[in-house]
Parts: C-alpha cells; structure tokens; sequence
C-alpha cells in the first residue's frame, strides 16, 4: 500500500517498481511520487534522484492503477539514458543558482552501466525494395547524419549507429521509415506497379469476401462497419465490460446490426435505406483450443424504401419488395460460390426464402421487424454464412470468349401446376436441353381464361448457340420436343396451346 501525491491510498503488487526506503515505497517508478516524499514550504533539505525505467513496466503499472500522469507518458515511450548523469548535474546547477541551495554531497551513480546497442547494417537494395523507389546511398548517408546518427559506408551499404536518444531505432526497418520520411512522402511516386511485392496467394476469406463486396456495391447498396454488439442476449455471450447496456452482447446476427441503423435513419428521417456488411458473428459454442466463442463470417445486406432515386421522369419510384431481397441473396451465393446450384426455397412467417447452395443451407430471406414510424416502407433483409461452404479451388469463375455465332431462341408457354416452383421447371429444361442451352429466363406469368384452376402458364425464353457453328432448325426442333417430352413425364407439365 502507498499513499501517492493526489492523497489516495493505492494497493500495490510485486509487478510494479518503486522507490523505497529501507521501510516503504515512497513512489510509484516512473508514475507518481508519494505523498511522504511531497516537497512542501517547510523541506529544507531535497533528495534529487534522476532516473530511467523500463516503458513496458511503467505502461503496465499505469494500466492497473488506473492513473495517468506527464510522469507516466514521458517514460512510456523511453528516456535517453546515457544522458542520466548530465541531466542529473544540470538539475543540481539550476537549484543553486536559481532557487539559491547548497549542494550538500556529491552523486551516488547506482545505474547499470549503459551499453549502446551497435550499429546496425542498412542496404541500400534492402531500401529499394521496401519503399519501391531507388534513393541515392549518398542521400542516405545525408539524411541520417542530420538527425545526429553516426554512419559508416560500407560499399552499397551503411553502418548507422543510433544516438542514445533515438531508442526506438533498433533494426534495419526503422531506418529504412527514417530514410522515407526524411526523403518525403510527398516525392514517392504514386503509380501502381504491375507487380507484387510478394507471392503468397490471399486468403480465401479474403477473395470470397471481395467478390461478395464488389458485387453488392455494384448493386448500389452502401458498405456498414458497425460495431459487433446486439442488444439481445438470449443466444449470446455478455461483454464483461460493455461501451453500453443496450448493445451488451456479442452480435449472433448481421441483420440484427444493420436494422439498428435502419431505425437510427429512420429517427433522421430517412425512409430510402439500403445497407450491407460483411463481418463476424460470434455463435454459443466455445473455441476449444481458446475458451473464446466461435466466430463465423457472414454477409447480410438489409433495403427498404425506393428502389431507385426519385426522377422528374419518375417522381414516385416503386419500394423495394421481397423479390428485389430474394435477387440480392441469389447475386450473394453466385459471387460467394461461382458456378454452384444456387436454390432459394419458400418458407413461412418472416422468413421469406430458405437460401442453399449445392444442397447446402447458407442463409435466409427475411422480412426485418423493427421499431418503425408509419410513414416508412418495409424492411428486406439477407443474410448469408460465407463459410457454410467449404472453399474450394474449382469455385473460381472460367471466362469464355465473346460469342461470334449466331443464337437461336425458342419461346414456350408451360401450364405448371401451382404446387410446382418455377425452380424444379428451369432444372429439368436445363437437364434436358443439353450443352447448347445458353441462357433460360421467364419472361411472362398468366392466370385466367383457358388456364386450369390451380394452375398458372410460365412463358419461358430458351437460347441456343453453338461455339463453332450456326446452328440448323432440326436439331433445336429435337431438342424442344425431348424439353416437353421430360416436362410432362417428370412434373405433368404440358405446353400451352391457347
């Protein structure tokens, strides 16, 4: 225990360093003197000590006492030691002369000897490579003897050895920043090399989660970085020391995050929303190896309002729907998973499509509830686990070249009973169409006269091409007929004829 100059009494442990007398600690080392040691109207005799203590511990003691003092900020970031005796003198010479005392014994030196650490070996290809432009060994030898470094040429390299002061200085990198700064930021060239500095692959986080991010910019939806708390713990870990009460727990949804701010531009009074983020969900599962909650990366994507920005050619644009989220989750798995089956299944209640790749479930389609103000339109959101997939090599997406044959198109008016997805018809059309099939798209949905009850007529527009050649009538007549010869066998789906 110590009692330090601010007058509060403050528990001490074996980690932290003082100054002591043979009974107590009269100081905290390099934070705070103590109150007994207080110089005060009625001291007549002073002690003066003069000393340097490691940043590190200083850092650390400041920390768990919950004190911050100019003392603590000067030796946090080191003190020239060699200088320690001088700085002592001159310390002794201006108490006498100004204030008037009487040195009453000379200095007891009780330091460590102080060993400077050497020189270090800068090379000037080592400099070239690490700033990316080529600065003359000359120029580099100029700029270090003006901050008082002693330098030493050695052929294409130099010998530099730090002054006492400069003790962050301890390796060739910290010249080489010495060397740019000094050299100006402003002159380094601002072209884009065609090279990189290295050859390690980036990870496959990191180029999926691009390709997600560039494609949902490309949509016109604006990136979110928000912090990852939620205000709802019931599936979630507590944060032991919270930045607030209403957002106290790790985030379990994406969504969850981006409908705060959805209601944060809501009390603005900003109703045309459209926001996106790509970040961690923490799960209640615990790292095994850490004791630290799983993590998992999601991408999720919330819209509400106009679909586009008001015009004087459309004053009053439609609102985003549920089909607008339902292409955003489709856009998300097809940049995540190139050439994967991408599905999207009805579901009940708020959840609008169950999305899965290959088989596997990946995300939801949702309609977001929150606290909103009657005059705004509702909320769609997205979210996708980007790591339900296991990455692989052959994801990467294949390019082909500009087609140079012409296409043939085929349109058919299909009578689907309602109980069959427009899905289920667009995979037996493509298991049936062969390797000429380029692209299936509907394009029109009829209810009425002619058509059954329960049924509904799909118009779909099929195009063929050929890499290599035009293609002959035959042969997409042949095709067409095995289309709906399969449609009826396997969905009892029937082209329409009226």
């Amino acid at each position: 225990m110590a009692t330090t100059l601010d007058g509060v009494d403050r528990v001490l442990d074996d980690t932290m360093t003082v100054i002591a007398d043979a009974d107590k600690a009269q100081a905290i080392a390099g934070v705070i003197g103590g109150k007994g040691s207080e110089v005060s109207d009625e001291t007549t005799d002073i002690l003066l000590e003069v000393a340097a203590f490691d940043p590190k511990r200083v850092r650390a003691t400041r920390r768990k006492l919950g004190i911050s003092t100019d003392a603590s900020y000067r030796f946090e970031r080191g003190v020239d030691q060699a200088a320690i005796p001088d700085l002592l003198q001159y310390a002794v010479e201006l108490i006498t002369r100004v204030a008037g005392g009487e040195r009453l014994a000379d200095p007891t030196d009780a330091h460590v000897p102080y060993v400077h650490p050497g020189a270090i070996r800068l090379r000037s290809a080592r400099v070239t490579t690490v700033l990316g432009e080529e600065i003359a060994i000359d120029d580099m030898e100029k700029y270090l003897r003006s901050i008082e470094f002693i330098v030493n040429r050695e052929g294409d390299e130099l010998l530099v050895t730090p002054p006492s002061f400069r003790s962050d200085i301890i390796g060739e990198v910290e010249l080489i920043e010495e060397i740019a700064r000094l050299y100006g930021y402003d002159r380094f060239s601002s072209e884009i090399r065609a090279y990189r500095p290295g050859t390690v692959p980036d990870a496959p986080m990191h180029t999926l989660s691009r390709r997600v991010r560039n494609g949902l910019i490309a949509a016109g939806i604006l990136e979110a970085r928000p912090m990852p708390f939620a205000r709802n713990g019931e599936d979630s870990h507590r944060v032991r020391n919270p930045l607030a009460e209403d957002e106290a727990y790790l985030r379990t949804s994406l969504v969850d995050t981006l409908a705060r701010r959805v209601e944060y531009n809501f009390a603005h009074m900003q109703r045309n929303v459209r926001l996106f983020e790509i970040g961690t969900v923490f799960t209640r599962t615990r790292n095994p190896d850490t004791g630290a909650p799983a993590e998992r990366t999601h991408a999720a994507a919330v819209v509400t309002g106009d679909r586009r920005p008001r015009h004087f050619t459309e004053p009053h644009p439609p609102h985003f729907d549920e089909w607008d989220a339902k292409a955003i989750a489709t856009a998300v798995a097809d940049a995540a998973w190139p050439g994967s089956m991408v599905s999207l299944d009805p579901s009940v209640g708020d959840v609008l499509w169950n999305v899965s790749v290959n088989g596997t479930a990946v995300g939801t389609v949702t309609r977001v509830s929150l606290d909103a103000p009657v005059w705004a339109a509702p909320v769609f959101g997205v979210e996708i686990d980007l790591e339900a997939v296991p990455f692989a090599a052959e994801s990467r997406r294949s390019y082909r070249g500009v087609p140079t044959m012409p296409a043939m198109e085929v349109d058919l008016a299909l009578v689907v009973p309602d109980a069959i997805s427009s899905l289920q018809v667009a995979e037996t059309i493509r298991a049936s169409a062969g390797e000429l099939l380029e692209s299936l798209e509907t394009f029109d949905e009829f209810r009425g006269a002619g058509i059954p009850e329960g049924s509904r007529s799909l118009a779909w527009r099929l195009t063929f091409r050929h890499p290599e050649r035009t293609l002959r009538d035959r042969e997409i007549q042949g095709r067409t007929a095995k289309i709906l010869s399969n449609l009826e066998a396997a969905l009892g789906i029937r082209q329409r004829t009226s």
